[in-house]
């Protein structure tokens, strides 16, 4: 008789979130800043993230829901990738709160700071001719922040998921 857990996705429904969250081990988070076509500035943490290719170089995160990060790629077309690091760990699950789209997790949540990429700034942003917020909460604390052009988006047919894609 065999041990393993058979679990069929089409009779869990959303219940499949928590089994794939305990399986797919470790799981990096990746905390995506973005920015509105209003200038509001997003932080959030996605759990499904991944690099997706080397030639071009491409990471991943899967919005689950749409939510202002995916909001702000599709309008954007730009968003910054930062690693969560450990000191911070409170402030990655504070700015997983559901806050309205006009208020941005830098300034709602104590303890985040702005520091701007070097590399995107969101066109159509009123702030375009600088560029948009990374998110280096404190100076060093997350030692990775890959600044992404959105490159690709992959809508499943029955689910509100969205694959976002940058390089």
């Amino acid at each position: 008789m065999s041990r393993r857990l058979d679990l069929d996705p089409a009779e869990l429904g959303a219940g499949i979130y928590p089994w794939l969250t305990s399986v797919v081990v470790p799981r990096p988070i990746a905390w995506v800043s973005s920015r509105s076509v209003d200038g509001v500035d997003n932080l959030a943490p996605h759990s499904f993230f991944t690099v997706a290719g080397i030639d071009p170089p491409v990471v991943q995160f899967t919005s689950v829901g749409v939510k202002d990060s995916l909001r702000n790629v599709l309008a954007t077309g730009e968003f910054v990738v930062c690693l969560t690091p450990e000191p911070l760990v409170e402030q990655v699950n504070l700015t997983g709160t559901d806050f309205p789209a006009d208020v941005s997790e830098y300034d709602a949540v104590a303890g985040l700071t702005r520091e701007p990429s070097s590399k995107v700034a969101p066109p159509g942003s009123p702030s375009h001719q600088s560029p948009s917020s990374a998110c280096w909460p404190e100076a060093g604390s997350s030692a990775v922040a890959p600044s992404c052009s959105a490159g690709s988006y992959t809508w499943p047919s029955r689910r509100t998921s969205c694959a976002t894609a940058g390089r």
